[in-house]
C-alpha cells in the first residue's frame, strides 16, 4: 500500500518537474507529505493490528468462559443426579425398614395374644413336677386340650418357651385331629421351626417340604422356602441354599420372605 502511494506521488512529482511546473522546494514539500502519509498509514496499521489482537483475546476469553460455564453446569448436573440417586436409595431403605418394623410389630402383637390366651401351667409345688412334664418323663402322652384353638395356642406357647418336644407333639396332634383346618399348614410349619431351633436341620427341611407339598396355596409356603434355604446353609449346602432363595424371590417377589432372602444373598455376594 505504502509503495503504491509513494510511487504514484513520485511519478506525479516527476511529471510536474519535467513540465517545469514544480520548483525544488515544492518537490521537497511533496516528499515530506509523502513521508507523513506513510507514517500515518504505518500508525493506522499498527492500531488496526492491536485492535485485532484485542478482539482475538476477547474472543478467546469469552470462549474459555463459555467452556468453563458449560463444564461447571455439567458438574453441577452430575452432582445433582448423584445426590438424587443417593436420596432415592435412602428412601427405599427407609421404606423397607419401616415395612420390616411393621411386620415385626404385628408378629409381636400376635405372639402376645397367643400367650395371653394360652392356658396357664400350674406352678411347681413341694417339688412336684407339672403334669405335662411328668407325663413326658414317664413316657405317657402329655395332656392336650380338646379345643382346636386351645390346642394350637398351647403348642405355640410351648414353642415360644423352648419346649420344642412338647410343641412338636401338640402340632402333630393338631394335624391329625384337624387336617382341614385353616391352621393346619401353620402347625406343619411350626414343627419345622421347632426342629430348626433344635439344630436338627435335616428334619426341619423334611417338615418344611411337607408344608410346600401338602399346602401349596397356604400362606406359610414362602416362609417354608426361606427356612429351608437357611437350613441348607447351616448344613453347608450353599449352592442348594442359594437356588432355594432365588426360587423364593422369583415365585413370591413381593413377600417379606423374599426381601429377607435378597438381603441374605446380597450379604453372600450372590445374585438374585
Amino acid at each position: 500500500m505504502k509503495r503504491k502511494i509513494s510511487l504514484v506521488l513520485l511519478l506525479f512529482a516527476s511529471a510536474l518537474s519535467l513540465t517545469g511546473c514544480i520548483t525544488p522546494k515544492q518537490f521537497d514539500m511533496v516528499q515530506s507529505n509523502i513521508s507523513d502519509i506513510q507514517e500515518k498509514i504505518s500508525v493506522l496499521k499498527k492500531e488496526i493490528s492491536e485492535a485485532g489482537s484485542k478482539i482475538d483475546r476477547i474472543d478467546e476469553k469469552m470462549e474459555n468462559q463459555e467452556q468453563k460455564s458449560r463444564t461447571g453446569q455439567a458438574d453441577v448436573q452430575i452432582k445433582i443426579e448423584a445426590l438424587s440417586r443417593d436420596i432415592q436409595i435412602l428412601l427405599d431403605r427407609l421404606a423397607d425398614t419401616n415395612q420390616r418394623i411393621s411386620t415385626l410389630s404385628q408378629e409381636i402383637l400376635a405372639t402376645k395374644e397367643i400367650l395371653r390366651a394360652a392356658p396357664q401351667i400350674p406352678s411347681q409345688v413341694s417339688g412336684a413336677q407339672p403334669a405335662a412334664t411328668s407325663g413326658a418323663a414317664s413316657g405317657e402322652k402329655p395332656f392336650l386340650p380338646s379345643n382346636p384353638d386351645e390346642l394350637f395356642k398351647s403348642s405355640y406357647a410351648d414353642y415360644s418357651k423352648g419346649n420344642y418336644a412338647l410343641a412338636i407333639s401338640g402340632f402333630q396332634e393338631y394335624i391329625v385331629r384337624y387336617p382341614k383346618s385353616d391352621l393346619t399348614d401353620n402347625a406343619q410349619y411350626w414343627i419345622g421351626e421347632c426342629y430348626f431351633s433344635q439344630g436338627n436341620h435335616k428334619s426341619a427341611i423334611d417338615e418344611f417340604d411337607k408344608v410346600i407339598e401338602n399346602f401349596p396355596d397356604g400362606d406359610k409356603v414362602p416362609g417354608a422356602y426361606l427356612k429351608k434355604g437357611l437350613a441348607l446353609f447351616e448344613m453347608h449346602q450353599t449352592a442348594k441354599g442359594v437356588m432355594q432363595l432365588q426360587y423364593l424371590i422369583g415365585r413370591y417377589p413381593k413377600s417379606d420372605e423374599a426381601r429377607i432372602a435378597k438381603d441374605k444373598l446380597k450379604s453372600m455376594g450372590a445374585s438374585f
